[in-house]
């Protein structure tokens, strides 16, 4: 390990933009998914189709709601520490 302590402010606020636009392309995949599984249950009647359609709404699509939903924390948490790291910075 280096000598050097801290952030490269330029690096990490790149990093955070590259880690957003993660977190909105899962939500695009979320209303994608979301929009696909309907349009599949609008042509497909039935018990598999009622099957196929609650295991989307009750399993996945929740469960890439709550990852989406922590990737945004992540990347929240990151971009306050930016925040307070150019605040230190600044105070130099």
């Amino acid at each position: 390990m280096g000598g050097f302590i801290g952030m490269n402010i330029e690096v990490v606020r790149g990093l955070f933009q590259k880690w957003m636009e993660l977190v909105q392309k899962l939500a695009d995949i979320i209303t994608e998914g979301t929009a696909q599984t309907q349009e599949a249950n609008d042509a497909w009647n039935g018990k598999d189709s009622e099957q196929w359609l609650d295991e989307w709404t009750n399993t996945h699509l929740p469960a890439l709601k709550q990852i989406q939903e922590a990737m945004q924390a992540l990347g929240d948490a990151l971009n306050a520490n930016i925040d307070q790291q150019q605040q230190t910075s600044d105070s130099l």
